[in-house]
């Protein structure tokens, strides 16, 4: 076991921000917006490749333009710090960008996300929920607003909503003109149908599939 005094901590502690704290700010922050998980090691690993080229990246820069001027060390981790904030957006900019989309479908037909729902909802237009509950004689019907992909924790939101009863398809309850929202565990629908809106860019993408196999045929 390695022990460590409150002394040696303090010294070290700066050396642990200027190598890993650009990169762990960029890995946190787009794990957290992209729902991926990672084993604590491989955040290290990867918060110490990006934090070590970020500065590369800062030092050759350096060494083009501002030669003159130089930077205290508080100064540079406050750069590298906001460098990484912006390539996270960045990063997510070109990962959800056509031309990856593009080339992931030519390849295998996959996409860049881990939750399926974020391939089948459409962020821009309306996407209908039919959500049939698991040993309920009822359904749901509604507007998707917010999902979250947590394991047994995993929810989705629906707006402007009617509960159904599967029999008849009769109307039990209608919360579409009330300013209402239900949240549905995921664990507790036994399937789900979505509808698109016409002029949907996501049921394009999702009926290109369908189109293009038709052709081959």
């Amino acid at each position: 076991m390695i022990n460590i005094d409150l002394h040696e901590l303090i010294y070290i502690i700066p050396e642990l921000i200027n190598l890993f704290l650009s990169g762990f700010i960029f890995m946190t922050l787009f794990n957290w917006l992209t729902k991926i998980q990672m084993e604590t090691y491989i955040i290290g690993i990867w918060s110490l490749i990006i934090s070590t080229l970020i500065k590369t990246f800062c030092t050759v820069l350096h060494s083009i333009i501002l030669k003159e001027i130089d930077f205290h060390e508080s100064l540079k981790i406050l750069i590298y710090v906001i460098i990484s904030i912006i390539l996270v957006f960045l990063t997510i900019k070109i990962r959800d960008s056509k031309w990856i989309e593009k080339i992931l479908e030519k390849t295998n037909r996959k996409t860049v996300n881990n939750d399926i729902l974020d391939d089948v909802i459409d962020p821009d237009k309306r996407t209908m929920a039919v959500a049939y509950l698991k040993d309920s004689p009822y359904y749901y019907i509604g507007a998707i607003r917010l999902h979250e992909e947590k394991g047994i924790e995993s929810y989705i939101a629906i707006i402007e909503y009617c509960l159904c009863n599967k029999k008849d398809d009769k109307i039990i309850c209608d919360y579409s003109e009330q300013k209402s929202c239900a949240i549905i565990n995921l664990q507790d629908i036994e399937r789900m149908e979505l509808i698109y809106e016409d002029d949907s860019e996501k049921w394009k993408w999702l009926n290109k599939f369908n189109k293009n196999k038709e052709q081959e045929n």
